[in-house]
Protein backbone atom coordinates (compact mmCIF):
# COMPACT_ATOMS: atom_id res chain seq x y z
CA UNK A 1 0.00 0.00 0.00
CA UNK A 2 1.14 3.75 -0.63
CA UNK A 3 1.36 5.98 2.21
CA UNK A 4 -2.03 7.49 1.52
CA UNK A 5 -3.91 4.11 1.67
CA UNK A 6 -5.80 4.37 -1.53
CA UNK A 7 -3.54 1.79 -4.19
CA UNK A 8 -1.34 -1.21 -3.71
CA UNK A 9 1.67 -2.34 -5.82
CA UNK A 10 0.74 -5.96 -5.72
CA UNK A 11 -1.95 -6.16 -7.99
CA UNK A 12 -1.58 -2.07 -9.19
CA UNK A 13 -5.26 -0.84 -8.36
CA UNK A 14 -5.40 2.59 -7.32
CA UNK A 15 -8.94 3.12 -5.64
CA UNK A 16 -8.28 7.12 -5.95
CA UNK A 17 -7.55 6.93 -9.60
CA UNK A 18 -10.06 3.87 -10.05
CA UNK A 19 -7.82 2.28 -12.27
CA UNK A 20 -4.19 0.10 -12.28
CA UNK A 21 -0.86 1.77 -12.31
CA UNK A 22 1.22 -0.34 -14.39
CA UNK A 23 4.17 2.11 -14.09
CA UNK A 24 7.19 0.04 -13.19
CA UNK A 25 8.76 2.99 -11.95
CA UNK A 26 6.24 3.90 -9.35
CA UNK A 27 5.70 0.20 -8.31
CA UNK A 28 9.86 0.50 -7.75
CA UNK A 29 9.10 3.57 -5.85
CA UNK A 30 6.50 2.12 -3.82
CA UNK A 31 8.22 -1.44 -3.11
CA UNK A 32 11.85 -1.69 -4.54
CA UNK A 33 13.02 -4.86 -1.96
CA UNK A 34 10.05 -6.66 -4.23
CA UNK A 35 10.68 -5.00 -7.43
CA UNK A 36 14.33 -3.10 -8.10
CA UNK A 37 16.05 -6.92 -9.34
CA UNK A 38 13.56 -7.26 -11.86
CA UNK A 39 13.82 -5.07 -15.60
CA UNK A 40 10.85 -3.06 -16.10
CA UNK A 41 9.71 -5.56 -19.26
CA UNK A 42 9.76 -8.61 -16.50
CA UNK A 43 8.25 -6.02 -14.01
CA UNK A 44 5.25 -5.30 -16.61
CA UNK A 45 4.91 -9.13 -17.31
CA UNK A 46 4.43 -10.00 -13.44
CA UNK A 47 1.72 -7.26 -13.24
CA UNK A 48 -0.10 -8.39 -16.46
CA UNK A 49 0.15 -12.21 -14.76
CA UNK A 50 -0.99 -11.28 -11.67
CA UNK A 51 -4.28 -8.73 -12.49
CA UNK A 52 -6.68 -11.63 -13.67
CA UNK A 53 -6.37 -13.24 -9.77
CA UNK A 54 -7.06 -9.53 -8.56
CA UNK A 55 -10.06 -8.51 -10.45
CA UNK A 56 -11.16 -12.51 -9.30
CA UNK A 57 -10.62 -11.51 -5.79
CA UNK A 58 -12.35 -8.15 -6.56
CA UNK A 59 -15.55 -10.02 -8.39
CA UNK A 60 -15.75 -12.51 -4.94
CA UNK A 61 -16.11 -9.55 -2.35
CA UNK A 62 -18.38 -7.39 -4.28
CA UNK A 63 -20.79 -10.17 -5.16
CA UNK A 64 -20.32 -13.07 -2.84
CA UNK A 65 -24.13 -13.88 -2.94
CA UNK A 66 -23.76 -14.56 -6.84
CA UNK A 67 -25.12 -17.83 -8.27
CA UNK A 68 -25.14 -19.32 -11.35
CA UNK A 69 -28.31 -20.12 -13.00
CA UNK A 70 -29.08 -23.65 -14.20
CA UNK A 71 -28.37 -24.66 -18.20
CA UNK A 72 -27.34 -20.47 -18.20
CA UNK A 73 -23.40 -19.86 -18.89
CA UNK A 74 -23.17 -16.66 -16.67
CA UNK A 75 -20.45 -14.38 -17.46
CA UNK A 76 -19.22 -11.81 -16.26
CA UNK A 77 -17.41 -8.59 -18.06
CA UNK A 78 -15.07 -6.12 -16.04
CA UNK A 79 -13.61 -3.09 -17.68
CA UNK A 80 -11.04 -0.97 -16.27
CA UNK A 81 -8.46 1.49 -17.36
CA UNK A 82 -4.81 0.62 -17.12
CA UNK A 83 -2.47 3.75 -16.57
CA UNK A 84 0.72 3.34 -18.39
CA UNK A 85 2.31 6.88 -17.43
CA UNK A 86 1.09 8.85 -20.45
CA UNK A 87 -2.48 7.12 -21.32
CA UNK A 88 -4.91 4.89 -19.44
CA UNK A 89 -5.88 2.54 -21.94
CA UNK A 90 -9.48 0.46 -21.53
CA UNK A 91 -9.65 -3.25 -20.92
CA UNK A 92 -12.36 -5.57 -20.13
CA UNK A 93 -11.55 -9.23 -19.21
CA UNK A 94 -14.19 -11.70 -18.54
CA UNK A 95 -14.98 -14.21 -15.27
CA UNK A 96 -17.63 -17.10 -15.69
CA UNK A 97 -19.59 -17.68 -12.66
CA UNK A 98 -19.00 -21.34 -11.36
CA UNK A 99 -20.57 -21.53 -7.95
CA UNK A 100 -22.09 -19.07 -5.95
CA UNK A 101 -19.66 -16.49 -5.23
CA UNK A 102 -16.82 -17.93 -7.88
CA UNK A 103 -15.99 -16.54 -10.68
CA UNK A 104 -13.52 -18.58 -12.95
CA UNK A 105 -11.42 -16.57 -15.17
CA UNK A 106 -11.74 -17.34 -19.05
CA UNK A 107 -8.27 -17.73 -20.94
CA UNK A 108 -7.35 -15.02 -22.92
CA UNK A 109 -10.29 -12.79 -22.68
CA UNK A 110 -8.20 -9.86 -21.53
CA UNK A 111 -8.95 -7.40 -24.71
CA UNK A 112 -7.45 -3.79 -24.84
CA UNK A 113 -10.49 -1.91 -26.41
CA UNK A 114 -10.56 -1.81 -29.67
CA UNK A 115 -8.94 -4.75 -30.57
CA UNK A 116 -10.18 -7.77 -31.19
Amino acid sequence: MTTYGNNDYYFGGSEYQNNFDFRPSAWKQQNGDAYNALSDKELTDLMWERLPQGIQIMLESMYPTAVPVEGLTVLYTVSFGVYDGSATPIYTIQYELTGTGEFTYIEDSLKKEGEE
